[in-house]
């Protein structure tokens, strides 16, 4: 039994929260305690998946194969967008249905191959198949609130091993690639080797092209992809993940190239949250969180941060780039499924401080959502809510000093897309860490 599955059973309760305050010190996640707002009220069930095309509309697909879309984030109702297949298995059970939805960055854009398209990943059967799958709208992109079943194209099956660790997070990358996730499965010591095999997609992350096409395949594997040794598959980005069940890539990262996050689910003592790169190794199944399990661990990648696991789960979240929180742009958004919301100061800092913000809304988190505005939305058992501070923080109050720095706490406050609130004094730039302004190295 999954953890998941196992939380699933013992939290089936109704909701009651809708904008109470969340209480959360301001430092070391800088920014006014969060609150949480209903939205969305016509979507109760298990939203999976909340996404945008980069216009006012907003798309939610839930576990059970509805999708929805909403004129703009202030609708209460939305329209039916489409559903899937009755034919396939939208089991809700466990950690298999509609699990995950991406529009090509190109849905906008005429003569482009992406325009009009759009992509699913969901459990075909109970065996243990998961696929993805490409869709269009119908009618013009620009204005279509509704998909076109018969336009389905398979573009990868893949036998997942059951209906635990199914991942099946999508995000489209800087330059029009798709990612997703594939969970190790859940079969003990055989997915601990499958999560180490580059035979097959186990335990990976995985990167496609899907405007082109290999021979013999519904797709292309992109030129930058990793080479690996032997007969690894090339689709494979990176390796030895446990169930990297939501990833985020966070296009403005590192001045405008982009960088993916995903949080990786643990057995029984580390959860993690990890940057995922090119080629690397994440350790599972010998290293979980920082613990090395068996054999030589040196050269694995280490998370970003990794928590004691207690029997709970991670849920990898998103990176703040909206309007109405200044202070906290460049903040990594998370949480735990035993409802803890979590706050990470800088994701792409060598040792981000983390905030626990403690009970969201005493619901499981499922996932999490933005919108075009770059607003952040977290998608919990029986609604969705809509993350905002309690007072408007444009400028911040004046934070205390580094130890010994000498930076005086004065100077122009700004927000920067890699180092979240950013002060610039006389001499020079610094941004906040743990509650004191740390020097930022010139670029």
């Amino acid at each position: 039994m999954s953890k998941f599955q196992s939380a699933l059973r013992r939290f089936r309760i109704p909701a009651f929260f809708a904008g109470a305050v969340v209480a959360a010190s301001l430092h070391p996640a800088y920014g006014a305690p969060l609150k949480g707002r209903s939205v969305f009220e016509s979507v109760n069930v298990m939203a999976m998946a909340m996404v945008h095309v980069g216009d006012a509309r907003v798309f939610i697909a839930q576990r059970n194969g509805t999708i929805t879309v909403f004129p703009n984030k202030y609708a209460k109702t939305g329209l039916p967008f489409m559903k899937v297949a009755s034919t396939s298995c939208l089991c809700i059970n466990d950690e298999s249905g509609l699990i995950g939805m991406a529009f090509h960055p190109d849905f906008l854009v005429k003569d482009a191959y992406g325009y009009g398209r759009f992509y699913l990943y969901y459990t075909v059967n109970s065996s243990g198949h998961d696929g993805l799958f490409e869709y269009k709208v119908l009618g013009d992109p620009a204005t279509s609130t509704q998909g076109d079943p018969a336009s389905r194209r398979q573009l990868l099956l893949i036998t997942t091993g059951g209906m635990h660790h199914n991942s099946g997070s999508l995000a489209f990358d800087n330059a029009k690639n798709l990612f997703f996730g594939i969970g190790d499965g859940n079969k003990g010591e055989t997915s601990r080797a499958w999560a180490q095999s580059l035979d097959v997609f186990h335990g990976k992350i995985l990167r496609i092209k899907v405007d082109a096409k290999d021979p013999g395949k519904e797709y292309a594997i992109p030129a930058d992809n990793p080479e690996w040794p032997g007969k690894g598959r090339s689709e494979i980005y990176a390796m030895g993940l446990r169930n990297p069940y939501r990833i985020h890539w966070d296009k403005a990262a590192y001045g405008g190239k982009g960088a993916l996050i995903a949080g990786d689910v643990g057995q029984d003592t580390w959860e993690e949250v990890d940057i995922i790169q090119a080629g690397r190794n994440y350790g599972w199944g010998n290293m979980e969180g920082n613990a090395c399990v068996t054999g030589s661990c040196e050269a694995y990648a280490k998370p970003l941060h990794a928590y004691p696991s207690g029997g709970a789960a991670v849920i990898g979240g998103v990176v703040y780039r909206g309007k109405a929180m200044p202070s906290r742009t460049g903040q990594y958004f998370f949480a735990d499924y035993y409802y803890k919301m979590k706050v990470m100061d800088n994701p792409y800092a060598a040792a981000p401080a983390v905030t626990e913000i403690g009970s969201f809304n005493h619901e499981p988190i499922f996932s999490f959502g933005e919108d075009s505005e770059g607003e952040v939305y977290a998608l919990n058992w029986n609604g969705i809510f809509i993350l905002e501070e309690t007072a408007p923080t444009a400028m911040a109050p004046a934070p205390r000093r580094a130890s010994g720095s000498g930076i005086p706490g004065s100077g122009t406050l700004r927000a920067d897309p890699d180092y979240g609130l950013e002060l610039r004094d006389l001499r020079g730039r610094h941004r906040l860490d743990r509650g004191a302004w740390v020097g930022i190295p010139a670029r």
